[in-house]
């Protein structure tokens, strides 16, 4: 079996790819091969992490020159063939030894270090054994590291290390553990999911149209199904000159907002949350977005409508009405007051409900629900949109959003394209 045959599975080069960038089977093997090589004699290099982006771009530089004129010399491989390896080459080596194998491919986004001989992968939604094992001393010295360069001496640390979110478990919460978790560099907006499939037009501009008129809505979905992505293009429609906070664990959101203040909670205990609110309100939001899985946390901020008229928050939930049945339970334990008072209370809280389910790549809009209420105060759900048999059925009666045109959003880009007359369906399968 040739070298190309035992490593053309593993997909090493960014998935949107031109035809023109894309390199040969055999390069991508020789890229695997390499990355391999360097990895392993990175992780006997103490100081890796001490050094500075350019330094270490440099001995990768050095490394991989010599590596081709020592080894594979008799390849011939033209100048931009060359800056191709290069740049898939400095893309694919990280720092964590062995373990760069499994960050460089790009269907795996979590690696589970239970142990140096226990390591396990999350591939396409699935958790699998990666058949990896690294060494005992590489391992405690990563460990060491990490913490170090996170500054925490907690027992459960996480932190953000360039695109990965890194997880380290001590004693007395368990046994040492690594987890790494790759975070996308993408700048998510409408425009982003339309062209994956996600969003069409229409659904696009409902969404910029209660944004723009500060509606609160609740995203909600399964655990590590798309709400942290579609938060954070509600937060990259907005516009620069708008004032936002951003409550977060573990710094996910991907934004380069100028007026843009964020928030990581990860660590603090009740009090400290609650003063981290009340200073967060002295900067008056015009929204506040919250990728908080603590419901209570999120109910907490809903009460301070009149310091942050837009809110946009998410919840852990399979459904939109067991999203709205945890809030109700939430509410009422909080207030301690009956489930008619805890509805009525939800009913003056959230706008809408949107949905998110999981595909077999990606996520779809399961539905979106309208909150209104009765005479009696009592909460009514109506569904606006729902997604059946592989499209999106809707109908957004925009006549019942007042407009508030204080809130700027950023402008849509024009259509590349003339746009078929609009239909009410829309296929919402993603592209391969």
């Amino acid at each position: 079996m040739t070298l190309s045959e035992r490593l053309k599975k593993f997909d090493m080069y960014p998935q949107e790819d031109s035809e023109e960038n894309a390199i040969s089977p055999e390069l991508a093997a020789l890229c695997m091969e390499l990355t391999k090589a360097l990895s392993k004699k990175i992780a006997t290099i103490p100081i890796w992490f001490e050094y500075s982006k350019e330094e270490q771009q440099s001995l990768i530089k050095n490394f991989l020159n010599t590596r081709l004129n020592e080894q594979f010399s008799e390849i011939k491989l033209t100048a931009t063939e060359k800056g191709r390896i290069s740049e898939i080459f400095f893309n694919s080596v990280y720092g964590f030894g062995s373990l760069d194998f499994l960050i460089a491919q790009q269907d795996i986004s979590k690696i589970f270090v239970n142990s140096p001989d226990e390591i396990y992968i999350e591939k396409l939604g699935r958790i699998e054994n990666a058949y990896l094992k690294i060494d005992e001393e590489q391992f405690k010295s990563l460990i060491k590291k990490m913490t170090e360069i996170s500054r925490k001496k907690s027992s459960v640390i996480t932190f953000r290390f360039n695109n990965l979110l890194v997880t380290i478990l001590k004693e007395p919460v368990c046994s040492t553990k690594l987890i790494l978790k790759k975070v996308s560099g993408t700048e998510f907006d409408f425009g982003y999911f339309e062209r994956r499939g996600v969003l069409n037009g229409d659904i696009s501009e409902f969404f910029r149209m209660i944004l723009r008129c500060k509606k609160r809505l609740l995203i909600s979905s399964p655990v590590q199904c798309g709400k942290t992505s579609l938060l954070n293009a509600f937060i990259n429609e907005t516009s620069d000159k708008t004032r936002i906070i951003v409550f977060e664990e573990g710094a996910l959101i991907n934004s380069k907002r100028d007026g843009l203040t964020r928030f990581d909670v990860e660590g603090l205990d009740e009090k400290e949350q609650n003063d981290l609110i009340t200073t967060a309100l002295y900067y008056k939001p015009d929204y506040i977005f919250s990728d908080i899985n603590d419901l209570e946390f999120n109910i907490v901020i809903s009460e301070l409508k009149d310091n942050a008229p837009g809110f946009i928050s998410t919840v852990r939930a399979n459904s939109y009405i067991e999203a709205f049945s945890y809030y109700i339970s939430v509410l009422s334990s909080r207030l301690k007051c009956t489930e008619k008072v805890a509805k009525m209370r939800f009913a003056n809280d959230i706008d809408y409900i949107i949905q998110i389910g999981k595909e077999d790549v990606g996520f779809k809009i399961s539905s979106i629900v309208a909150i209104s209420s009765n005479k009696a105060g009592t909460p009514v759900l109506t569904e606006i949109l729902t997604f059946k048999s592989g499209e999106y059925k809707y109908k957004f009666d925009t006549e019942i959003i007042k407009e508030t045109p204080h809130m700027e959003l950023k402008k849509p880009e024009p259509p590349k394209k003339l746009l078929p007359p609009k239909k009410l369906t829309f296929s919402a399968r993603l592209k391969s």
